[in-house]
């Protein structure tokens, strides 16, 4: 058996089988080193106050090695884990106390019976006696009621059953008082009388009329025949007993308001009081509205809701739709209508399906930000006004057309046949320094597509493709040698962390905090698909403090890129994220004008200058001065921009979070001898 670090790991955690143990073991014994190696190995998993290995910036990943442990990895990988280890007491202790750890898992602990008795002795608990042990509590003979009111001094008792009387008694004068008993506001049925009114009268009394007095003329009674005053003219009783017969009493005939008081036959009627031009104009008003209101013609009728345009087909990934109420992204459910003009974006590692009204499908791959417009041309199939991102369009029948709009471009597609494939990609390209320029290629993998833009038209048969520029227009038609873009396949960890970030954001609720959390997670794929997610959504003040988190140099160098990326879309994102920057720094716009500078990276003009890379190296030391303070962020920024205009200098590993005076005299070095600025921009 060949003696490798992993053998003797399992070895030392009795993991071999008995012969190759016995043959690992008289090895040892002939090798001196092997022995010294062994010693080092428990002294070192043994020692307090040992370091562990960097999280990111490391020359070994974790992931590489959970790869070594479980023999995964090829020879010459192997070689150099175990060369880092065998040079590094940190890696060393890694390593072995993993290993370890992992031989321990799925066997019993051994605990000796001794220690399991001390256990058990130290509480007093009846649960910490076996149940063979246990004794019957004994029961107690006296009665609980009994021992609780014997046990209870007298003077105790006695108040106890006076609070239980004078309780009932006032809740008993209670229910005498609220209910209404029969007969208690009841009159005599047989009297004719008309009862007087008066302060005291009940009830039903203010409602009867008065009285009048000889010689006074009745008033006609005088109603607001309006809705709002309805529930003034009409009187309601609700403490009125239930009738006991349908017989109205003499009193209820009185009550009725409706019903005018008895006039004397040799009495005229009152002559009718002229009407005021006030309440006259008054009255034509409202009987003006009112013929307003019910004329269906001239009636407000409510705006029409739009149908929709499409509808939401995938059951898996991440498709989000922007709400101006909210002005932020909402997660759209499965089998969501979608509406015509709706702003839609897919977040990056993601995939969505849509089935458009029309018949035609859309599939949508990675980072695509669009909306789909009601086609105004009779025949196109889809309207779409492209942002970025990858779209595929499908037909199910031949000479379907699709209109795609993007920037100052509008090109039309005329698939014929129901067999084709066409999709088109637009991406935005940051260039240091700028100026930055948009790309799009139409893929045609298969079939047949003519296509129309504003001063070209091509008959293109696949497999073929074609590129477009901002900066140089169209170019003529390739062939497509390598499978489309949207045809790239993701790899398992990508896979995984979609699959996670997919699971984990809620519907109809803002993504930024899930996101958030995500970039904190310890799986390096999430922690990056989370960084490209909120560049995606625009969360400018979220990637602004992911440039300066701590011992997590894959976030700061993602979100970087990322906000490099979204400057390139366009002026107004770089003003944005201008304004994002000034409001972190607190109102700083010098420094936010230097951090968005580093950003933005260096012209080829710049490159040439030996003050370009004099300022740098400066910002690579951590130390206070008094005009600036060098932060993590900008350190990052530093050194990426050093290594993108000169290259990565040999032997010299200058780590932002720990920046050693000896990698940043290395760089002091090559300025000093004339090798900055370099002879080729980004080569020494």
């Amino acid at each position: 058996m060949r003696l490798t670090l992993r053998t003797l790991l399992a070895y030392l955690d009795d993991q071999l089988d008995p012969a190759p143990a016995r043959e690992l073991g008289q090895k040892l014994a002939e090798t001196p080193a092997a022995q010294e190696l062994v010693s080092r190995i428990r002294e070192v998993t043994r020692r307090r106050r040992l370091s562990a290995p960097p999280v990111a910036g490391d020359e070994i990943e974790p992931n590489q090695v959970a790869e070594y442990l479980n023999d995964l990895m090829g020879p010459g990988d192997i070689a150099r884990v175990e060369r880092i280890c065998l040079d590094s007491d940190i890696h060393l202790a890694e390593v072995a106390a993993c290993h370890q750890i992992l031989s321990m898992i799925g066997q019993p602990a051994q605990v000796p019976i001794a220690t399991r008795r001390r256990m058990y002795d130290l509480v007093h608990a009846i649960e910490s006696i076996p149940a063979d042990r246990r004794r019957l509590m004994k029961k107690t003979e006296l009665p609980l009621s009994e021992a609780a009111v014997t046990g209870r001094p007298v003077m105790g008792r006695m108040a106890t059953i006076a609070a239980l009387v004078i309780g009932s008694v006032f809740i008993g004068w209670l229910a005498w008082k609220t209910v209404n008993w029969p007969g208690r506001n009841a009159t005599d049925t047989n009297s004719t009388e008309v009862a007087s009114t008066d302060a005291e009268s009940e009830p039903d009394d203010i409602y009867r009329p008065r009285a009048l007095e000889p010689g006074e003329t009745p008033e006609a009674p005088t109603l607001d025949l309006t809705a709002d005053a309805a529930a003034k003219n009409r009187p309601v009783d609700t403490a009125a007993p239930a009738r006991q017969s349908d017989t109205p009493a003499p009193d209820e005939a009185a009550t009725t308001k409706s019903a005018p008081p008895a006039k004397d036959a040799s009495e005229k009627p009152a002559a009718p009081q002229p009407e005021s031009p006030t309440n006259a104009a008054a009255k034509n008003d409202a009987a003006t509205k009112t013929d307003a209101n019910t004329n269906p013609e001239t009636a407000l009728k409510p705006a029409p809701v739009p149908l929709p345009i499409a509808t939401y087909t995938s059951t898996s990934g991440v498709l989000m739709h922007f709400e101006p109420a909210h002005k932020d992204w909402r997660r759209l459910a499965a089998r969501s209508p979608i509406g015509p003009a709706e702003s839609l974006l897919c977040l990056p590692h993601q995939r969505a399906a849509l089935q458009l009204e029309t018949g035609a499908t859309l599939d949508v791959v990675g980072e695509t930000e669009f909306a789909i417009v009601p086609p105004q041309d009779e025949g196109v199939f889809a309207h779409l006004k492209l942002d970025r991102g990858r779209i595929v369009l499908g037909a199910n029948q031949p000479n379907a057309v699709f209109r795609v709009e993007f920037l100052d471009q509008q090109w039309e597609l005329r698939v014929q046949g129901a067999e084709t494939e066409v999709g088109l990609w637009l991406n935005a390209v940051w260039r240091p320094g700028g100026p930055c320029a948009h790309e799009a290629v139409l893929y045609v993998p298969r079939g047949e597509v003519e296509f129309r833009s504003q001063d070209q038209a091509h008959q293109l048969g696949g497999p073929v493709q074609m590129r477009w520029s901002s900066a140089g227009g169209m170019r003529e038609k390739e062939s497509l040698a390598v499978p489309p873009a949207w045809k790239e396949e993701m790899t398992p960890l990508q896979i995984r962390a979609a699959s996670t970030l997919d699971q984990s954001l809620p519907k109809d609720v803002a993504p930024a905090l899930t996101l958030i959390e995500a970039t904190g997670s310890d799986k390096k794929e999430l922690r990056l698909v989370a960084i490209r997610s909120l560049g995606a959504i625009g969360r400018l003040p979220a990637l602004i403090d992911s440039m300066n988190v701590s011992d997590r140099r894959d976030v700061r160098q993602e979100a970087i890129a990322t906000l490099r990326q979204y400057i390139a879309r366009g002026s107004a994102r770089e003003e944005a994220l201008s304004e994002a920057l000034i409001a972190k720094f607190d109102k700083q716009r010098e420094r936010a004008d230097g951090v968005l500078g580093l950003l933005r990276g260096f012209t080829d003009v710049e490159a040439k200058q030996k003050d370009t890379y004099d300022t740098l190296i400066k910002l690579l030391s951590p130390e206070r001065t008094s005009e600036r303070s060098p932060e993590l962020a900008i350190r990052e920024l530093a050194i990426m921009n050093l290594e993108e205009l000169a290259g990565k200098l040999e032997n010299v590993n200058y780590l932002p979070d720990k920046p050693s005076d000896l990698a940043i005299n290395a760089w002091r070095r090559q300025l000093d001898a004339g090798r900055l600025p370099p002879r080729e921009r980004g080569k020494m």
